[in-house]
């Protein structure tokens, strides 16, 4: 389990060099949550694709929906949640 840590600490650092709210577009997309709320499109526009070249993330099944491809990262990011996520969908939403 430390080992996992340091891992999840070093994708984590490698995720901040992506952009400044890359690791907030990361924890949204764990969440369920709506990427864009607060932010300007062209900010997490720059973000999304970042995570998903670094392998971070993938493109869901339907259009705008993103995935955390690692599970184990995903758990890791759900628990390090930044803000409330008060604009996370409800499941009538998806």
């Amino acid at each position: 389990m430390r080992q996992e840590r340091l891992r999840h600490d070093q994708q984590l650092e490698l995720i901040r060099m992506i952009g400044r709210h890359a690791e907030r577009m990361a924890i949204r997309v764990t969440a369920g949550a709506e990427l864009y709320a607060g932010l300007k499109p062209q900010q997490a526009a720059r973000g999304l694709p970042g995570l998903r070249d670094r392998g971070v993330t993938a493109d869901g099944d339907r259009a705008g929906q993103w995935t955390v491809i690692d599970p184990l990262l995903r758990s890791y990011l759900a628990s390090r949640r930044l803000e409330p996520l008060s604009f996370v969908r409800s499941a009538s939403e998806l």
